[in-house]
């Protein structure tokens, strides 16, 4: 447990808060200063090299099935095993890597059996046998990817054996039995113990659904020329049935409605005892296999963008990752300056040996220090970067050296000079090619329709005096040859996106709705849309309160949900959880508790991501309404928040524990309790590890990771989230100014990750203009970094301009909320409406004449409803109909 002793002031101010929250005992003491420091001043030295993260949907399989159990649930682990070992010798099934498939199967079956059964403790020993089966069978393997193989196996075996179906039963039934014990207020249960057999149902159902959504059938049969084998072919049919189940909104089989109603649940405080985590994980896993990753979703972007007849565009992340990171050298001088000034504490400023003079003076200063920064500035600058697409061709057509002036060993001028000749024109032309190879801007410069029709109107007017009309782009009569050239060089960078598209289509739809339909579009992103609009606003406001209580400075409040519940060891009561006060016990929850939360974090941000980005391609009044209940749950500070901290602190995180992490624990533990056999085997796989590792070591010293891939992947999908909802919203933007954001953000440039400096780019970028003349100056290294990373518009002035006209921002967001509205009406109507607010109908003609959609059971038994509702039971009319004669014919008499 050294590792633990190394590394608690990392871990223990991030487990303070929570226990607080789930009011907890103080299990450790507070980290002293000298160890905050040190923490600074190593997560300060890791934002000088460059981070070699792989962005992707999710981590690898290993990791990711590591996450999904906590540190408190290694003593379950063996109890599965247990479990399973009992249940063999009962049923005298040899060992399970003896089986061929056909007597894999039949123990699976006899597993489902014993799952009906109406004895609780029957049906627990079933449930954790089969967990033992998809966690791998970790008994009969030694290394981590006979085991990941293991469990990818036995996940397909298992769903083809049916236990899917049984899974999602045993769900329903664990959800039914919680609403009924809330019903009758009984004591709510908030241990591992009581959630025991949810959690393990959810296991069981995220193992499944992660190993199966994981298979690609033509990557790994692509080399062949031989038909798919027949373990090929059945995973790929147990893939497409899995996908189905998932994307089939009628289907009982279908979890994902569940888990959106069970995380509903949780956040309201319905059901506290409900693991979060693995809800979340699961819900995320499930959606992703359903909709597709960033790779689908940009094959999807391109393909409807043909479809209404655009060009294809770049994706993002492909390009920024071939980007270099942005240097922190100027960010921290810039913030060292910034911190004085604001007043902010010493946990966000870089250690200071000495006091760095101003750049003027570095060249006449003889501090140790000073030739060093100098140094550093001198090796990381880079000469600023060319732009020759306005060069006219004819000057570039050969390829020729400049001469070089022997007295000054630097090429001549190419233009005349006073006392010498003309230069050639060739080296003109050499010039022009020697700046056309620099590096040029990775992002085209995009331009709208709209912008090229202001700048017209705005030249006309100018120097005409009068306008053309509406609609007319490209009368550029009478005006001068470099404004003709201007609008020329504007209409090559027009881009269309398919927000604008879509808008304009509705708009023809809602004003012509005869000539005008919607196209039929069964997608699973309108399912998804459709699934959660009735609960939209409960929804957005659970997840935001579950990202709120995982945030690493979150201090727990009365109205907060808490999320600590779940990684809590079994005792009977706060004594047991006293004694653990300084103990490498206390450390470990610590660590289980700021690994929660890290992971918690990861998953809701990668869901609202992942909604967000799918809506938005669909159809953009869908990304809207999700982003504007997004707004009104505060979703903006509170991911400001998340930044508001040691951001390198943060990323590197010191909560994860190698040998307490399920795949390693079950690996390496030993289990001489359950049998001897067992524990004579595992202690030799013990060795034989031990002496890997130490001839490993001895011939290379492995470097430590300088982050954790969660939390960098968490953050970069934060800041996504965050330029979701600002962009183009002027109000939004107006928010991140109110809040302060710039610091906070160029704090977070001190990461030397390309994908998170970008984005913190963009979103510093959109407020540029409202932060005034004097912090663009004091931030001009900023500004240069924002023209090196950053896509630009070519009629924005973001850079020097004032926004100078003032903007009603609440008549923006009403406008918007007022389409988003009509276009809910008008295409989910029955959906969205409220039936408290639905006008009552007295009429009896239209009741009568109102369609009723009568349900499959009713439509199978209406013989029986016939035969014993009617035929078999007699029915007086006239004394059933008397009241309505008689109010009739009390208005024939009034009229």
């Amino acid at each position: 447990m050294n590792h633990l002793n190394g590394r608690s002031s990392k871990e223990l101010r991030s487990g303070l808060a929570a226990r607080r929250s789930a009011q907890l005992p103080k299990l450790a003491t507070g980290p002293r200063k000298d160890q905050i420091d040190g923490c600074e001043a190593e997560s300060d030295a890791m934002g000088e090299a460059d981070i070699e993260f792989d962005y992707n949907d999710c981590d690898g399989l290993a990791q990711e099935l590591n996450e999904l159990y906590s540190y408190s649930e290694s003593l379950e682990f063996f109890e599965n095993y247990q479990a399973f070992r009992d249940f063999c010798s009962l049923r005298r099934f040899p060992a399970w890597r003896e089986l061929n498939r056909s007597d894999r199967c039949r123990l699976v079956e006899a597993l489902l059996d014993q799952l009906e059964s109406s004895v609780a403790d029957r049906r627990l020993k079933a449930l954790q046998a089969l967990a033992y089966l998809l966690q791998g069978c970790f008994m009969d393997h030694v290394t981590e990817d006979d085991l990941v193989e293991s469990i990818s196996s036995n996940a397909f075996l298992c769903y083809d054996c049916g236990v899917w179906s049984f899974l999602c039963m045993l769900l329903q039934l664990e959800v039914e039995q919680s609403k009924e014990n809330d019903r009758g207020n009984k004591p709510k249960s908030d241990s591992l113990r009581n959630s025991h057999v949810l959690r393990l149902t959810l296991a069981c159902m995220y193992t499944i659904v992660e190993c199966v959504r994981r298979f690609e059938c033509g990557t790994e049969g692509s080399g062949s020329q031989q038909p798919l084998s027949d373990e090929l072919s059945l995973r790929t049919e147990v893939k497409c049935s899995l996908l189905n189940e998932l994307d089939d909104a009628a289907s009982s089989l279908n979890v994902v409605p569940i888990l959106f109603d069970m995380v509903s649940r949780f956040c309201d405080g319905l059901a506290p005892h409900y693991p979060i985590r693995k809800l979340l994980l699961l819900l995320w896993k499930c959606l992703l296999a359903v909709l597709g990753g960033w790779r689908a979703l940009c094959r999807l972007k391109n393909d409807k963008r043909l479809a209404f007849g655009l060009q294809p565009c770049e994706d993002t992340i492909e390009v920024a990752s071939t980007m270099p990171a942005i240097p922190s050298l100027a960010f921290k001088l810039n913030s060292e300056r910034e911190g004085s000034e604001n007043g902010n504490g010493s946990e966000f400023m870089v250690p200071k040996r000495s006091k760095a003079p101003p750049k003027r003076q570095l060249a006449n200063s003889s501090d140790g220090d000073s030739d060093e920064l100098l140094e550093e500035m001198v090796e990381s600058y880079s000469p600023p970067e060319a732009d020759v697409t306005m060069i006219d061709g004819d000057f570039v057509t050969e390829e020729t050296v400049l001469p070089l002036d022997p007295s000054t060993q630097r090429p001549l001028s190419p233009f005349p000079n006073e006392g010498k000749g003309s230069i050639a024109q060739a080296d003109v032309k050499a010039v022009c090619r020697n700046v056309a190879k620099q590096r040029r801007l990775p992002w085209a410069s995009k331009v709208t329709f709209r912008e090229v029709e202001n700048f017209l109107e705005m030249k006309r007017m100018k120097f005409f005096g009068y306008s053309f009309g509406e609609g007319d782009r490209m009368s550029t009569v009478g005006l001068p040859k470099p404004i003709q050239e201007s609008y020329s060089a504007q209409v090559k960078h027009v881009y269309v996106s398919l927000a604008e598209v879509q808008i304009a289509r509705e708009r023809l739809i809602q004003m012509y709705p005869m000539t005008h339909k919607d196209v039929d579009q069964d997608t699973p992103s309108e399912r998804l849309y459709q699934m959660i609009l009735p609960n939209m606003r409960r929804l957005t406001f659970g997840l935001v309160k579950v990202l709120l209580a995982s945030a690493p400075c979150s201090k727990g409040k009365a109205d907060m949900v808490n999320i600590v519940y779940e990684v809590l060891p079994y005792s009977d009561g706060l004594e047991s959880a006293c004694s653990l006060v300084d103990t490498p016990e206390a450390r470990r929850l610590n660590a289980d508790v700021a690994r929660q939360k890290e992971i918690i974090a990861k998953a809701v941000s990668a869901l609202l991501l992942l909604i967000l980005k799918h809506l938005k391609v669909n159809h953009v009044y869908q990304f809207e309404q999700v982003c504007q209940q997004l707004v009104f749950a505060n979703c903006i500070p509170l991911i400001l928040k998340y930044f508001d901290q040691n951001v390198a602190c943060y990323v590197q995180s010191g909560s994860e524990l190698a040998d307490s992490c399920f795949i390693d624990c079950v690996l390496s533990s030993d289990v001489g309790d359950i049998d001897t056999q067992t524990a004579t085997r595992r202690t030799e796989v013990n060795l034989l590890r031990a002496n890997e590792e130490a001839e490993a070591v001895a011939a290379v010293v492995p470097k430590a990771s300088p982050y954790v891939w969660r939390n960098l992947f968490a953050l970069v999908n934060l800041l996504r989230v965050l330029n979701k909802l600002t962009k183009w919203k002027h109000g939004r933007t107006m928010m991140l100014v109110v809040y302060k954001s710039a610091p906070i953000l160029k704090r977070a440039l001190r990461v030397r990750q390309v994908l998170l400096q970008l984005f913190a780019l963009k979103l510093l970028k959109s407020q540029v203009k409202f932060l005034g003349r004097q912090w663009r100056k004091s931030n001009m290294e900023l500004l240069s970094a924002i023209y090196r990373s950053v896509r630009h518009r070519l009629n924005d002035d973001w850079a020097y301009g004032n926004e100078t006209q003032s903007q009603d921002f609440q008549s923006e967001e009403s406008s918007l909320m007022s389409e988003v509205d009509r276009f809910n009406m008008r295409r989910y109507g029955t959906a969205v409406t409220v039936g408290d607010f639905e006008p009552m109908d007295n009429n009896v003609i239209s009741v009568l004449g109102a369609p009723f959609v009568y349900s499959e059971r009713f439509r199978r038994n209406y013989e029986k409803w016939l035969e014993y509702e009617v035929f078999h039971s007699r029915t007086d009319y006239d004394q059933l109909l008397y009241p309505t004669l008689r109010f009739v014919s009390t208005q024939e008499e009034s009229g």
